[in-house]
């Protein structure tokens, strides 16, 4: 971080469960979003921000009950 085009963002399970990946602008509007089930041991999300203007950005990963939330940089 930061990132040109493209980052991954893992996220590791103890268990099998859904993972819900939102992806938010600086002003918090919702620019990206991807669900999928998600497998114990490491997943990876390749986050494809090339259509997205340079900045900040905020993302939150929600797995069960439990929720992260992490900033991230794009350069252009």
């Amino acid at each position: 971080n930061p990132f040109n085009h493209n980052t991954n963002i893992v996220v590791n399970l103890n268990e099998a469960k859904a993972i819900d990946l939102k992806v938010y602008d600086a002003i918090g509007n919702l620019v990206y979003t991807k669900k999928t089930n998600g497998n114990v041991g490491e997943n990876v999300f390749v986050f494809d921000g090339s259509n997205l203007s340079a900045g900040v950005y905020h993302y939150t990963l929600t797995a069960g009950y439990e929720k992260v939330t992490k900033k991230m940089v794009i350069q252009k």
